[in-house]
């Protein structure tokens, strides 16, 4: 079997190959990269999602001391094989030519490197880059020939994606929406509606499966306790102290009170910030971790820890208390929060331009789909969604860093050769 699979290699595949394994022992041979993050994942942090957690305390047990230096050789291996399955499979369905294969390999293993250096992090983007690549093609894939190994493949990835990093819990749901356009009035039949059911299924599997954990490990059946104590931050960034007197939770009100006085006493507020919106986000992107990490979350654990002192109930409760406050500070605040959020919004496209061009791409290949379906236009409507669904989830819940954006980089890439084809064949 593997004779024969050498026999279909050709020049170019050994080139690739070659270059791969230079690029694996190099970075085999640099030391692995720590930072406060990884920690939390050694620790198990009730806040931490259970797929990188579970590898790294894996390799832990097993390997003791050297498990660092393994975590980076199965890591980097995971997403070179990843690479290297999504270029030869989306060259081959768009019959892309050498210099856009070339590019699109230099996109695809670009987060490898400075500033990114996911293979040498020991934190989750290693993985979690592995499992999209895997989940996005097969995705494609199966939404193209309707296999029944490609919508295993997708299941399995998609399920372990989101089990690593939740903010992709969209993404079964994105490629449900295409499967359900591409069949339009068929979708009703049997096999159709078990497929779209397994789509939609997805995020719940994920959601107990992460309760479940917490359950085992924390004793407490939530899911992970720090999703709006990231979104709070903006809001409280953009709120003003009167607003205390809208927040009839005393505990709540203590929180806000403390964290605003101390961001305010540093010039972290909005109202602090002299000059546009585009300055004001500046000022809070630079500092986020300074607004919540460093000030909100440790004040609410404090807080909530001097009322109820059982294991991680402290920081469950810190998540509720921003989780109301999220929601006051925005209504008291709406206007300069929308600003604010839009500004962080576009800041992810680089120019409100591209988000706007996007957006247009994604309704007229909504329409297109409706049509009909073709690989090229649900390829299209399917990227235009990834990207949007994800920078809107990331401005909302955080600060729109390429840490968390470069996922969906080399499909960006794609659909710009696409359109530049169909450009030139119409000239």
């Amino acid at each position: 079997m593997i004779k024969l699979h050498l026999k279909k290699l050709v020049l170019e595949d050994y080139i690739l190959l070659t270059i791969l394994g230079v690029v694996f022992f190099w970075f085999v041979l640099q030391p692995p990269l720590f930072y406060p993050d990884s920690y939390s994942y050694l620790r198990a942090d009730i806040v931490r999602s259970p797929g990188y957690v579970l590898f790294l305390r894996g390799l832990q047990f097993v390997f003791k001391e050297g498990f660092d230096v393994i975590a980076v050789c199965l890591q980097t291996l995971f997403c070179l094989i990843a690479i290297y399955t999504t270029l030869k499979t989306f060259s081959r369905l768009f019959k892309l030519r050498l210099l856009p294969r070339i590019l699109l390999f230099l996109v695809l293993i670009f987060p490898l490197f400075p500033p990114l250096e996911i293979a040498n992090n020991v934190t989750s983007e290693s993985l979690s880059y592995a499992f999209f690549l895997i989940g996005v093609t097969n995705g494609i894939l199966f939404i193209t020939k309707e296999s029944k190994k490609n919508l295993l493949l997708f299941f399995i990835s998609i399920v372990a994606l989101i089990l690593t990093r939740g903010q992709f819990i969209i993404v079964p749901i994105i490629f449900g929406f295409i499967f359900f356009l591409k069949h339009g009035k068929k979708i009703t039949r049997k096999r159709n509606v078990l497929i779209l059911f397994l789509f939609l299924l997805i995020p719940l599997i994920t959601n107990v499966s992460e309760k479940t954990y917490r359950k085992l490990v924390h004793s407490h059946f939530v899911s992970p306790p720090y999703t709006f104590v990231n979104a709070v931050t903006l809001p409280l960034y953009t709120s003003k102290i009167e607003d205390s007197v809208h927040i009839k939770n005393l505990t709540d009100r203590e929180i806000f009170i403390q964290s605003i006085k101390h961001i305010d006493s540093m010039n972290l507020l909005s109202s602090k910030v002299t000059g546009n919106y585009r300055e004001k986000y500046k000022t809070f992107h630079n500092n986020f971790p300074l607004i919540c990490n460093q000030n909100i979350f440790v004040k609410g654990k404090a807080i909530h820890f001097q009322q109820n002192q059982e294991r991680s109930f402290h920081v469950i409760n810190t998540e509720k208390s921003c989780k109301n406050l999220t929601g006051i500070l925005i209504k008291n605040n709406l206007k300069n929060y929308l600003s604010l959020y839009f500004t962080g919004l576009f800041h992810g496209y680089y120019s409100v331009f591209i988000f706007l061009f996007i957006v247009l791409l994604a309704i007229i290949y909504f329409i297109r789909c409706i049509k009909n379906a073709t690989l090229e236009n649900s390829f299209i409507l399917t990227t235009t969604l990834l990207l949007l669904s994800n920078s809107f989830i990331v401005a909302f819940a955080s600060h729109s860093i390429m840490r968390y954006l470069f996922y969906n980089y080399f499909l960006g890439f794609i659909v710009i050769v696409l359109l530049l084809r169909k450009l030139k064949f119409t000239r």
